[in-house]
């Protein structure tokens, strides 16, 4: 055979990775024996036609979409030159048994205030085992706010389950994201007796951190109204003892916002729990539902009155 030219070299530099071997034999006229042989003499190396962006696309779906929608995604390539360049990765793809619940967990890897929002109610009321399985089960009272997590994620309806006549429970299981999340923020299969590293919670901006609150207390806080004839609210947050310094993290942002100092109490039977009485402070919560336009539990802030001045507040 005749020797390569430099516009065949070119053509075959340009065109692999995007058309088969065969293809490019019918055009060069040489075999796809031949070819092959050439783009290992030459060291064509899969990076040189994989781009960072194209490469960061491949890293983020690979796991979580099935081979037909990875495929469109890279409509000029052969789905063997796709799965060879993720193997080489050490990609895998997904389970076909998760295939069947389809969402979007790279939403996980977002910094936005609703996020945040699910972290907090999530640390308080979820679940993420050592699988990677996220589950989150509520009573059927508040079925349509986990139906907004589902949207978040963008799962299908039918991830939404009755259990029994009581609960409702949404799971979803990845082995990327969802453990890349658990990690960042910390989240231990066992978080009644093992909370999070205080350390990156601390230092989150204002809106994120607030954001989070709000989520712990529509997971395990309460809002009651303790005087129905002045409006007077009281927020609440129990969590097992071990929980004291992730309580007292709160207390604290919130007495560098209101010079307001406080503790942290414990029951007689091992619980940690925090009190929220002053009008100013649970009216500034509610007011960052709104002004973050967060998925915030209704049944529980709209207990809350922005419109009710307290005593103290007039003083």
């Amino acid at each position: 055979m005749n020797n390569w030219t430099d516009t065949e070299i070119n053509f075959l530099k340009q065109q692999y990775g995007k058309m088969s071997y065969k293809d490019i034999s019918v055009i060069l006229g040489r075999t796809a024996a031949a070819i092959g042989c050439k783009v290992t003499d030459l060291c064509i190396a899969d990076d040189k036609f994989w781009n960072k962006k194209d490469l960061k696309i491949l890293i983020d779906n690979y796991h979580i979409k099935t081979p037909k929608k990875i495929q469109e995604l890279f409509p000029n390539r052969k789905w063997t030159n796709i799965r060879k360049k993720a193997n080489n990765l050490g990609l895998k793809l997904r389970s076909k048994s998760m295939s069947k619940i389809l969402g979007d967990t790279s939403i996980l890897m977002t910094d936005s205030v609703e996020l945040y929002y699910w972290v907090g109610f999530i640390l308080s009321d979820g679940h993420i085992p050592k699988n990677n399985r996220l589950r989150i089960t509520l009573s059927n009272i508040d079925k349509e706010h986990l139906n907004k997590f589902r949207k978040f994620l963008k799962l299908p309806k039918k991830s939404l389950k009755e259990v029994g006549n009581k609960f409702v429970s949404l799971a979803v299981m990845d082995n990327h994201y969802i453990d890349i999340f658990k990690k960042k923020f910390d989240i231990s299969p066992t978080k009644t007796y093992n909370p999070p590293d205080l350390d990156f919670y601390k230092n989150l901006p204002d809106s994120l951190f607030w954001s989070l609150v709000i989520g712990f207390i529509d997971g395990d806080g309460c809002i009651k109204i303790r005087n129905y004839s002045n409006k007077m609210c009281l927020i609440s947050v129990k969590n097992y003892k071990t929980w004291q310094y992730f309580h007292q993290m709160i207390l604290d942002r919130l007495s560098l916002k209101f010079n307001h100092n406080s503790k942290v109490n414990f029951t007689e039977n091992k619980y940690s729990y925090i009190c929220i009485s002053q009008n100013k402070i649970i009216k500034f919560l509610k007011q960052q539902c709104i002004n973050l336009n967060l998925p915030y539990l209704k049944r529980k802030w709209d207990k809350i009155d922005l419109n009710f001045i307290s005593r103290g507040e007039k003083i």
